[in-house]
């Protein structure tokens, strides 16, 4: 491991034991939130400015008003439930950025300088089946499944660089440059019914993208609820046809968003706290993030016996996979 990901880590373990909020919810146990900043682009979210000093207490008073609405509309959005059908094992030297399925083939984009790969895993047990490595300059993020060209196209961090690959052969088809809120590649997912790319930069804001390369932007928008206002740190995204909705990871919150592709607005949050509790994780594992509709066919997502949609989730250094 390097030793600029050795500080990584260094800090990721820091930020999640250094900025907790707990909150105890009614018949759910005891919620773990934690909102540390992962870059300069989203400090003002921690009421940091850029040389790391406090802001005014107006603003400290501010966030508190806003965390107490979070807290609020948790407990109003205890409805999203779900059901756990396997667990299923994950390299635990992966930190998953994305998960997308096409096919059977489940794919995977995981980050860290010098560590970042694109890799097709069995989805029976998780083994890694093959892998392409990114330059060491390049920390994957998330990445996405192309059907009009049958492609997979993945985002980095800071490097403002995306990349375009065969689902077959993992050979770089082509690269292309962008531009976000922050100037960071987070999540990225496709929508089957409108043709287009959702891109996160982990600000509030998604991006809207022509699905064909160079990947042109065509609006953007910002995720909010209507109690809370804007949500930052928006990360990993996964479209679901069936419901014309975006599930969406929250960098270092147990849970997952569900939200309307036409204007941003949050509609459910599903609590994923007991997945996984942090109390029974290692000093290595990170957060929750990756999530990919479980397919029976080409856009086809399955549903359960009830109606609901069946997904794969997991989280960065997580030594297990979840099919919920």
């Amino acid at each position: 491991m390097t030793v600029v990901n050795s500080l990584k880590h260094v800090r990721m373990i820091f930020a999640a034991f250094s900025f907790y909020f707990l909150l105890v919810l009614p018949n759910a146990g005891i919620l773990i939130l934690c909102g540390p900043s992962k870059s300069h682009a989203v400090a003002e979210e921690m009421n940091i400015s850029p040389n790391g000093e406090a802001q005014a207490a107006t603003s400290d008073q501010e966030e508190g008003r806003k965390q107490g609405k979070f807290r609020k509309r948790r407990r109003e959005f205890l409805n999203g439930q779900y059901e756990l059908i396997k667990v299923i094992p994950h390299d635990s030297t992966a930190f998953t950025q994305g998960l997308t399925l096409h096919h059977g083939k489940l794919y995977e984009s995981t980050g860290m300088y010098g560590e970042s790969q694109v890799r097709q895993l069995d989805r029976s047990n998780g083994n890694v089946i093959q892998s392409y490595d990114l330059p060491s300059k390049y920390f994957g993020e998330g990445m996405a499944y192309l059907p009009p060209t049958d492609t997979l196209v993945q985002l980095t961090w800071k490097r403002r660089m995306g990349f375009v690959y065969n689902t077959s052969t993992f050979d770089l088809l082509e690269s292309f440059e962008y531009e976000t809120t922050t100037n960071e590649g987070w999540g990225i997912t496709y929508d089957t019914k409108k043709d287009v790319l959702y891109v996160s930069d982990g600000s509030s804001t998604l991006h809207v993208w022509e699905s064909k390369y160079p990947f042109k932007e065509i609006k953007t928008m910002t995720v909010s609820d209507e109690e809370i206002g804007p949500i930052s740190q928006i990360n990993e995204l996964e479209y679901i046809p069936q419901t014309n909705t975006i599930l969406a990871n929250v960098w270092y919150k147990n849970a997952i968003l569900e939200i309307d592709p036409l204007d941003g607005n949050v509609m459910n949050i599903y609590d994923l706290t007991e997945l996984y509790p942090p109390r029974n994780r290692s000093m290595n594992d990170d957060c929750l993030n990756g999530i990919s509709v479980v397919t029976d066919d080409d856009e086809k997502a399955t549903f359960d016996a009830d109606g609901g949609i069946e997904v794969y989730v997991t989280g960065k250094l997580w030594p297990n996979m979840y099919h919920i």
